[in-house]
């Protein structure tokens, strides 16, 4: 049963897709995302731009969004199966959304994410 990428993203913001994303929508791309502070966004930038094979960047959303370009409709913080939480380079969390910590980072921080 192929879906369509907005309806995998719908699928996985209802929480009925926990599995990984692989074939998930034949014949489209694929990607991971990264989300990182903004207080290493620039290094982490420069060190893609450094491996592009390895770590190709298809699109930068800029510090408080979380919508893209590239996929319309899309909320990056609800739209996958699964979100790896790291601190410290030490995963510390898989879980199926990150509302709670984008909101906490910028409640803490002052910042936006």
């Amino acid at each position: 049963n192929e879906l369509t990428p907005s309806e995998f993203r719908e699928k996985c913001r209802q929480g009925k897709i926990m599995s990984p994303s692989t074939c998930a929508a034949p014949g489209y791309i694929q990607a991971n995302l990264v989300v990182v502070n903004e207080d290493i966004s620039d290094d982490f930038r420069e060190f893609c731009m450094h491996n592009q094979k390895e770590c190709p960047v298809l699109e930068v959303i800029e510090n408080g969004q979380y919508t893209s370009y590239l996929a319309d409709g899309a909320d990056i913080r609800t739209d996958l199966p699964k979100y790896r939480i790291f601190e410290n380079g030490m995963m510390i969390k898989e879980c199926s959304d990150v509302v709670q910590y984008w909101n906490d980072y910028e409640r803490k921080s002052g910042k936006k994410l």
